[in-house]
C-alpha cells in the first residue's frame, strides 16, 4: 500500500462532530471494573443542576466482581496490588449511598467552576517545516456527555468525602473559536493559554459585586476542550488549581465514563493543594499522569484512580476548601506532629495520621533508620528475593502503586514503606504478628509512604502470605472479553481488549474462518491482544524465532501498529507500522521514527512476513510474551477524513517461526515522510512544497506558488500563506487579502501573518479593510492584530469600530491596537472599552489605559473599587500606581485592602519587587492584614526590600501567634537583623 496514500486518511482541517458513545466502565473510587454492555440497567445517584438543567449521574447496575478480598489483586508471585489502581462500580454506589444520607444544605461545599470551549484548533508544525491543523467542535450531546461527566464526578467527590462535602457545579461555555499553537513538550491548552484566557473570567477571592453574580473564588476549576490535543495538564490560576482536559483524549477517548474519571483524578492533585493550605503535610501532586503518547491509557481502559485520599479521614474533608482559611491554630496543631522513639500504635494517630506523624525525606530517614535509602532500591517489594525481575509486580515493572509493600531496611527490626491506599489492609497483621509500629511519612518525587518499624519478616515471605491470601481474586468479566489467536492454532480464546473497535471471528470467503478487526468512533484507541495477554507467560524468544508471518486484508484501513510485547524490561520490544502512520503532533514527545509493513496498495488477501530479528533494537534474546495491534499512538490527535467508514482489518494464520517460509521475501521498510511536489495528488505533498519554498524562488516556482492559492486543500493554503511570511511577493496581497475574508480561521490567521510581513501600503491596505469589514470576526481579530505592531494613528477610527464585533475576542483585539498608538485621541477612545460586559475585553482596556490622562485616570479610580473581577480590579491598582501623581498612587496602595484575598497577596507580590519608597506604606498596611496568608506575605516583600526595616514597621508581627506568619518573621529577622519574636506569654522566642 502506497503510504501517502494511508497518510491521507486523517483530515487535518476539518472536523468530526458526529460520534457514538462507546459503552464501557469505569474505575470508581480506587477499585476494579468490568465493562457493561449497552443493555445493562443505569443507577441514578445525586442529581446537580448543570448550565441550566438538572443532570443525574448515573453509574452500570453493575455486581460487585470481588469475593471477600475486598478489591485486592494478587499476581502469582505474591504481589498485592494496592487499591488505589482499581475501581468497582458497585462500591462507588454503595459508598455514595452512605454519604448521601449525611449532606445537608450545611454541609460544606466543594465549588467547581466548569469551562466549556466547543470550538477550539491547533496550529501544527512537523520536522519538515509543514503547518497542518486539529480542530475540535463539540455538537450538542456531546456537551450533553460533559454535563453528564460533570454530574458523576460530582457524585464521586461526595462519595470519597463520606459526606462531609457537597460538590456544586458552575457551567460556563463559550462558544468562541479558541485557538492556540502546538509547541514540543507543551500541552496545547496548558498554563500559558489558562493564564491568558482564564485570568479575568473568576476570582480568587471573595467579591460582592453590585449584579450578585458569583464569580469565585472555587475549589476545583476544570477547562474541558474541544481540540484532539494532549490534556491533563493542571496549573494555578489566581492561587486556584486549574486542570485543562481534551474532550476527546482525556473523555471519549478514554470511553463515556473517562472525563468522569479524568476529573477525579486531577481532583487528587487539587484536594491536596488545599490540604497543604490549610497546613496537612500532603504532598500536592496530581495524581497518576496518563501515557497517552505511548498507548497506555486507551478507550475501555480507563486511566488507573488515584485515591485521593490516602489515609487522610473523612471527616477532615469539610475543613479543606480552599474558600476558607485555617486557623493559626488548626495550622499549627496540623504541622505539630508527634515524634516519639518508638513510634505509634495506627489507632493513636488514625484521627489524623498526615499531622500526627512526622515527615521524612530520604536524607532524613536514612539517618533514622541507618540506612543509605535509594528509592530504586526502596521499591523492592517483600517478596521479590529470589524471583526474577521479570516477573515482579503485575507488569514486570518496580514502581508506585505496584507494591503493597516495600522493603527499606532488612533485620530486626526491619523497616518497610507501606503504600497509602493499603495501610488499612496491613495493620492488623503488622500490629499483632510483627509488632508493627507507625513512625512517619516518606516523602520523594511521585508520592509517599507510610514508615513502619516490625520485628524482622521472614525472608521470603510474600505480601499476599501477611493476608492469607493464596490465589488471584479476579478474573475476566463476561461483557469484558475480546478474542485473541493462538499461535500455529485457528483456535480463539476469551481475553480482555480494549478500546473503540471490536475484534471477533467472521467466515471469509476464501479463507474460512478469520480474525476480523472493526473500528468505530472518531478517536481511535484500540487494542486487541491477537496472542498472549497481558502479564502473561513468554510466548516465543524473536531472537530465535525470527519470522513473523500473517495473511492480512484491509478495507477502508487506517494506520495500525503491530507490536511485540516484552516479557523482559530490559527489552523494550519491537512495534511495526501497518498501513502508514498518522501525523506525530508537535507537543507529543515522540518515539523514534520505527518501521512500517510495506503492504499492496490493493483490498486483497496477503502474505506479510516479518524479519524480526534483523531490525534496529533487537537483541541476542528476545522473550515475547504478547503479539498486540492496536491503534497508533498519534491517532487520537487526527480525526478519520471519513468519520462514516467503518475500517475493517482481517487476520489470519499468525504464525511465528525459526525458518522462513519459501517464496517470501521481507516486508519492512523505514516510513517515508510526504514528499514534496506541487502536482501530487495528495494534498500533504502539495502543502510540503509550499512550505518549502526556497528563499529565492525561480519565476516558475512563483508562478506554481501564486497557482496554489486556488488549491481545494486548506492545509495546502495555510502552507502557502505561512511561507509568505518569510518570503515577499507583491502579486500575492490580493490572493492573500482574499484568504484573510475566507472560511477557514487558521488560514485567516496565516493570511494577516502574511499581509504584515509584506509591509506594503497595499497590504495594510487590505488590513484596514478587513478591520472595518471583515466577514466574521476572526478576520478582524487577526487583522487588527498586525496593527499593534505597526501602530498607525489613522488606524484609531477603524480600530474604534471593533466594539461592535459579535464575539468577545474582536472586541478585545479593539484595546491591544488601540493601545500600542499612544495619541492623546487613542487614550480616551480605549476608555469606552470599559463597559464591555466580557471581563477579558476590560482586562485588556484597563492594562492599556494612561493613569495621567485626565479621564483615564478616574475611569481607574472606578475599576479598581467596582469592577466585578478580580483581574481588572487588580490591573487598575497597578496602573494606579505608575501615576506620577500621588493622589493616585495613593489610591493604587489601597489595593492592600482590597476584598478579595487574591487582589491583596498579588499586591504583595508586586510590591516586593519595587523598591520604591512611595509604596512603603502599603506594606505598612498589609502587616496588620486580617489574614494570615497576607501578614505572612507582607512580611516576606519587606524582606526583599532594600535597606533597613525597623522593628515599628513590623511590630505586631513580633507578637503574632500564627505559624505562617512566625515563621515569615524570623527569615524576616534573620535577613534585617530585627530582634526575635514574642510568645503571647510575653517572653522572647528562641
Amino acid at each position: 500500500m502506497d503510504t501517502r496514500r494511508a497518510r491521507e486518511t486523517s483530515d487535518c482541517s476539518n472536523s468530526y462532530p458526529n460520534r457514538v458513545m462507546n459503552v464501557v466502565a469505569l474505575l470508581a473510587l480506587a477499585l476494579p471494573i468490568a465493562s457493561p454492555s449497552p443493555q445493562d440497567d443505569l443507577v441514578p445517584l445525586g442529581t446537580y443542576e448543570i448550565g441550566g438543567a438538572s443532570v443525574v449521574a448515573k453509574v452500570p447496575n453493575l455486581p460487585d466482581p470481588f469475593a471477600e478480598g475486598q478489591g485486592l489483586r494478587v499476581t502469582t508471585n505474591g504481589t498485592v496490588v494496592p487499591i488505589p489502581k482499581l475501581g468497582s462500580w458497585a462500591r462507588m454506589r454503595a459508598a455514595y449511598e452512605i454519604a448521601r444520607g449525611s449532606i445537608t444544605p450545611t454541609t460544606p461545599e466543594w465549588k467547581v467552576k466548569l469551562f466549556v470551549l466547543p470550538r477550539c484548533t491547533v496550529l501544527d508544525r512537523n520536522e519538515l517545516g509543514m503547518y497542518q491543523v486539529r480542530q475540535g467542535n463539540l455538537v450538542t450531546r456531546e456537551l450533553e456527555e460533559i454535563k453528564a461527566a460533570a454530574a458523576l464526578f460530582a457524585s464521586m467527590v461526595e462519595a470519597t468525602a463520606g459526606g462531609n462535602l457537597r460538590a456544586t457545579i458552575d457551567w460556563t461555555i463559550d462558544t468562541e473559536w479558541a485557538h492556540t499553537r502546538a509547541l514540543p513538550r507543551t500541552q496545547p491548552y496548558g498554563e500559558a493559554f489558562l493564564q491568558d484566557y482564564l485570568t479575568p473570567r473568576f476570582n480568587g477571592g471573595a467579591y460582592e459585586a453590585e449584579d450578585r453574580v458569583y464569580r469565585g473564588p472555587y475549589d476545583s476549576v476544570f477547562l474541558v476542550h474541544s481540540a484532539p490535543a494532549l490534556g491533563g495538564g493542571t496549573t494555578l490560576v489566581n492561587r486556584t488549581p486549574v486542570t485543562s482536559l481534551s474532550f476527546y483524549n482525556d473523555g471519549e477517548g478514554q470511553g463515556p465514563y473517562g472525563l468522569a474519571a479524568s476529573m477525579y483524578n486531577a481532583w487528587a492533585g487539587h484536594l491536596r493543594f488545599a490540604a497543604s493550605r490549610h497546613g496537612y503535610r500532603i504532598p500536592a501532586s496530581a495524581g497518576p499522569q496518563t501515557a497517552y503518547w505511548h498507548g497506555e491509557a486507551l478507550a475501555q481502559s480507563l486511566p488507573p484512580l488515584c485515591d485521593p485520599t490516602a489515609g487522610f479521614p473523612q471527616a477532615g474533608f469539610g475543613s479543606l476548601t480552599l474558600r476558607s482559611e485555617a486557623s493559626g491554630i488548626d495550622f499549627a496543631a496540623r504541622r505539630g506532629a508527634l515524634d516519639r522513639a518508638e513510634g505509634y500504635s495506627y489507632a493513636e494517630v488514625a484521627e489524623d495520621p498526615f499531622a500526627r506523624l512526622p515527615w521524612f525525606d530520604k536524607a532524613s530517614l536514612g539517618e533514622r533508620i541507618g540506612a543509605n535509602l535509594s528509592i530504586s532500591q526502596g521499591r523492592e517489594a517483600l517478596q521479590v528475593e529470589g524471583v526474577p525481575r521479570a516477573e515482579r509486580g503485575i507488569d514486570g515493572r518496580l514502581e508506585l502503586g505496584t507494591e503493597s509493600l516495600v522493603l527499606l531496611r532488612s533485620g530486626d527490626p526491619t523497616w518497610i514503606g507501606v503504600d497509602p491506599g493499603a495501610i488499612q489492609r496491613f495493620i492488623p497483621k503488622l500490629e499483632a504478628d510483627f509488632a508493627g509500629r507507625w513512625i512517619g511519612w516518606l516523602a520523594f518525587e511521585g508520592g509517599h509512604l507510610a514508615v513502619v518499624r516490625v520485628r524482622e519478616i521472614p525472608r521470603g515471605t510474600r505480601e499476599a502470605d501477611l493476608l492469607g491470601l493464596e490465589t488471584p481474586l479476579i478474573s475476566p468479566q463476561a461483557g469484558d472479553v475480546a478474542l485473541k489467536l493462538e499461535f500455529y492454532l485457528r483456535q480463539v480464546q476469551a481475553i480482555p481488549s480494549l478500546g473503540s473497535g471490536e475484534l471477533s471471528p467472521v467466515s471469509d470467503a476464501q479463507r474460512g474462518e478469520v480474525l476480523n478487526l472493526e473500528l468505530r468512533g472518531a478517536v481511535r484507541g484500540h487494542r486487541s491482544y491477537l496472542a498472549g495477554s497481558p502479564g502473561g507467560a513468554t510466548l516465543f524468544d524473536a531472537a530465535k524465532s525470527r519470522y513473523l508471518t500473517f495473511w492480512v486484508k484491509a478495507e477502508k484501513p487506517e494506520p495500525l501498529v503491530i507490536r511485540l510485547e516484552s516479557a523482559d524490561p530490559s527489552w523494550g520490544g519491537l512495534a511495526f507500522s501497518l498501513f502508514g502512520q498518522f501525523p506525530d503532533p508537535e507537543e507529543a514527545t515522540a518515539p523514534a521514527r520505527g518501521f512500517e509493513v510495506a503492504t499492496l496498495d490493493t483490498e486483497a488477501w496477503q502474505q506479510v512476513m516479518l524479519d524480526l530479528a534483523s531490525l534496529p533494537g533487537a537483541e541476542s534474546s528476545m522473550p515475547v510474551r504478547a503479539v498486540i495491534l492496536e491503534s497508533q499512538p498519534a491517532a487520537r490527535f487526527w480525526f478519520p477524513k471519513q468519520p462514516g467508514a467503518l475500517p475493517k482489518v482481517r487476520i489470519d494464520d499468525l504464525i511465528v517461526s525459526s525458518q522462513a517460509p519459501d517464496g517470501l521475501s521481507r516486508a519492512i521498510s523505514a516510513i517515508p515522510l510526504a514528499s514534496p511536489d506541487a502536482t501530487s495528488k495528495f494534498p500533504l505533498d502539495r502543502a510540503l512544497w509550499a512550505a518549502q519554498l526556497p528563499e529565492e524562488p525561480t519565476p516558475e516556482q512563483w508562478e506554481t506558488a501564486l497557482k496554489l492559492f486556488q488549491d481545494p486543500s486548506e492545509v495546502v493554503r495555510l502552507n502557502l500563506c505561512w511561507t509568505l511570511t518569510r518570503l515577499r511577493s507583491p502579486d500575492s496581497i490580493p490572493l492573500l487579502a482574499r484568504e484573510l475574508a475566507g472560511l477557514a480561521p487558521r488560514v485567516s490567521e496565516a493570511a494577516a501573518a502574511a499581509l504584515t510581513f509584506q509591509e506594503t501600503p497595499e497590504a495594510f491596505a487590505a488590513l484596514k479593510r478587513a478591520v472595518e469589514v471583515g466577514p466574521f470576526d476572526w478576520c478582524r481579530e487577526f487583522a487588527a492584530s498586525a496593527f499593534r505592531a505597526h501602530p498607525d494613528p489613522k488606524m484609531l477610527g477603524s480600530l474604534s469600530g471593533l466594539l461592535t464585533g459579535r464575539g468577545w475576542r474582536a472586541r478585545q483585539a479593539g484595546p491591544l491596537a488601540i493601545g500600542a498608538l499612544d495619541t492623546q485621541e487613542s487614550k480616551t477612545v480605549i476608555l469606552v472599552f470599559l463597559h464591555e460586559i466580557d471581563p477579558s475585553v476590560r482586562y485588556a482596556a484597563t492594562r492599556n489605559i494612561d493613569p495621567d490622562h485626565p479621564l483615564g485616570g478616574r475611569r481607574l479610580l472606578w475599576s479598581a473599587v467596582n469592577d466585578p473581577s478580580d483581574a481588572v480590579r487588580l490591573a487598575s491598582y497597578l496602573r494606579l500606581l505608575e501615576s506620577t501623581r500621588e493622589e493616585l498612587v495613593a489610591e493604587g496602595l489601597k489595593g492592600v485592602r482590597d476584598d478579595s484575598i487574591e487582589v491583596r497577596r498579588q499586591m504583595l507580590e508586586f510590591l516586593a519587587t519595587k523598591f520604591d519608597g512611595r509604596f512603603r506604606p502599603g506594606l505598612q498596611i498589609a502587616v496588620v492584614d486580617r489574614s494570615p496568608e497576607i501578614r505572612a506575605a507582607a512580611l516576606r516583600a519587606f524582606a526583599q526590600q532594600l535597606g533597613p526595616v525597623t522593628v515599628e514597621e513590623v511590630e505586631n508581627a513580633r507578637r503574632d501567634a500564627d505559624p505562617r506568619v512566625r515563621v515569615a518573621y524570623l527569615e524576616l529577622a534573620r535577613i534585617k537583623g530585627l530582634p526575635p519574636p514574642i510568645d503571647p506569654d510575653g517572653t522572647h522566642a528562641p
